[in-house]
């Protein structure tokens, strides 16, 4: 069975625990919805989110994560083939 947290009456699936402190829990809501509960240096918040948005979310950002290191090794290689250049120039 998964370890649970309750936070104001609802009843909540513990996802990371760092102690009392700090919490990451959710909770299943009709309609393909999902609510998260965080609770940090005991400041506990809770966020509504839909599932396909939390989706594109992480999409978009494998996307741009991707996109900055080929720009990084596009660079890297071009600079590579620069000094190879100037190497066989020199």
């Amino acid at each position: 069975m998964a370890k649970t947290v309750q936070h104001e009456g609802k009843e909540y699936i513990v996802v990371e625990d760092h102690g009392p402190e700090e919490v990451t829990a959710y909770r299943e809501l009709e309609g393909n919805n999902i609510e998260i509960f965080t609770s940090f240096a005991g400041i506990p918040r809770v966020a509504l989110f839909h599932v396909g948005t939390i989706q594109k979310v992480l999409g978009w950002r494998d996307l741009s994560n991707e996109l900055e290191y080929q720009e990084k090794a596009l660079e890297w290689n071009w600079r590579h083939n620069r000094e190879i250049e100037q190497g066989a120039v020199g």
